[in-house]
């Protein structure tokens, strides 16, 4: 949680410190009245020029434009109202720039737009309210620029554009309920960084690092107890990503898409009751995914398609989860499986040459069911620890397989079916009322 009063006094103070160089100066105050309207213009080659801005009062309208090759330059604005806009335009050849806006109220709009060769510029958006927006925009061959956004209260959009650049970081936090959060960082950006902090509930977050997009970074974290937050990542089209996606709540939702692109790693956790996760990592090499659930009616997928070498690790802790792993299309791929407590599901799909599965379901009513296509193929699956009524199933299509099968309790089968020739199958059955079915043609 951050605090945001006096709103006006700490965004100015921040902004004014960072003056590089004297300049011009323009001051506008506005405290009594609605709509009133104030313009800063400072254009032209210039260094270190403050612009600032003060409204108080509903449906004010407050515009800088700093333009043309301009360095060092600070402008800031603060309102106190609703429905007031605020706008900053630092752009065409900007360097070292500050952009500050702080409002208070409801239905207030601030945007920022840093582009056209802007290096090294900030922003810092601050909205206390509902129902307020915040726009950021760094892009057009943009680099070193950074761009936070504050948000507290409810129902609030922020938005952060970051394009055609690299090494560009954006910040969100919002604390409240009902809150939408979305960066775009793509199209030849690379070695951007994403943070986004969403505390409350029914919240939004989306993340786009795509187009040719590498060694970007994402991290979102929902927390709060209630249910409806949802987080979608997307990185395509670029190699060497990671998003690190952290939901704590009922009710979650999360998306993580990594495709057209190798060694891109994916990080999400859930804690919670009812979430749902999945994570696609398509047409690429060397991709991993660690996903982690805790709680009770979760579900997850993961898919890495059309590639090798791929890891895929899976860890559910609780009750009537269900779990759908596939890898495709590529060899020498890896699942790692855990899954503790009652009534969990897991189905698991390999195609290719040399991959692996292994791991186990420890309690009541689990399911496994392995299916793998090829040659080579290892599946070795694990039902112990006091573990009942636990089915698995194994099916290898093709030469060289090896599948094992562990299982302890009441209740337990197993089936294994092997086609073609080579293969190896163990079975190992503890307790009473078991059945062991090997199928080898």
């Amino acid at each position: 949680m951050f605090k945001l009063k006096p709103l006006a006094i700490a965004i100015l103070t921040l902004a004014s410190a960072q003056v590089m160089a004297a300049g011009n100066t323009a001051t506008q105050i506005q405290l009594s009245g609605d709509g009133n309207d104030s313009t800063a213009m400072q254009t032209g080659i210039s260094d270190g020029n403050t612009s600032t801005q003060v409204q108080a009062g509903d449906n004010n309208t407050a515009n800088v434009r700093q333009l043309d090759v301009s360095t060092g330059n600070v402008a800031g604005q603060a309102q106190a109202g609703n429905g007031n806009t605020a706008t900053i335009e630092q752009k065409w050849g900007a360097y070292y720039n500050e952009a500050a806006q702080a409002q208070t109220g409801n239905g207030n709009t601030a945007t920022v737009d840093q582009h056209d060769e802007a290096t090294a510029n900030h922003v810092y958006q601050v909205q206390d309210g509902s129902a307020n927006k915040a726009f950021a925009e760094n892009a057009y061959v943009s680099t070193g620029n950074y761009a936070t956004q504050l948000q507290s209260g409810t129902s609030h959009e922020a938005e952060i554009w970051q394009q055609w650049g690299e090494g560009n970081q954006a910040l969100q936090v919002q604390d409240g309920d009902d809150h939408y959060a979305k960066v775009y960082q793509g199209a030849d950006a690379n070695s951007n960084i994403s943070v986004q902090t969403q505390t409350g509930t029914s919240n939004t977050s989306t993340v786009n690092q795509l187009f040719s997009a590498d060694g970007n970074y994402s991290e979102v974290t929902q927390n709060g107890v209630g249910a409806g937050n949802s987080a979608l990542v997307e990185q395509n089209w670029g190699g060497g990503n990671v998003s690190v996606l952290d939901q704590d709540g009922d009710g979650n939702d999360a998306h993580v898409t990594q495709q057209h692109g190798d060694g891109n790693g994916s990080a999400l956790t859930q804690a919670g009751n009812g979430n749902l996760a999945s994570v696609s990592q398509h047409d690429g090499d060397g991709n991993q995914s660690a996903l982690t659930q805790t709680g009770n009616y979760n579900s997850a997928s993961v898919t890495q398609a059309d590639g090798g070498w791929n890891v895929s690790s899976l860890s559910q802790s609780g009750n009537n989860h269900q779990a759908t792993v596939t890898q495709g299309g590529g060899n020498s791929n890896e699942l790692y499986f855990e899954q503790d407590d009652d009534g969990n599901v897991l189905t698991a799909d390999q195609s290719g040459t040399d991959n692996l599965i292994t791991g186990y379901s420890h309690g009541d009513d689990n399911v496994v069911d392995v299916d793998q296509v090829g040659s080579l193929n290892t599946a070795h699956v694990e039902q112990y620890s006091g573990s009942s009524e636990n089915l698995a199933d194994i099916s290898q299509t093709g030469s060289d397989h090896v599948a094992t099968v562990l299982q302890g309790g009441m209740g337990n089968e197993a089936f294994v079916t092997q086609t073609s020739t080579g293969n190896t199958a163990y079975v190992l059955q503890a307790g009473t009322n078991g059945t062991a079915t090997i199928i080898q043609n």
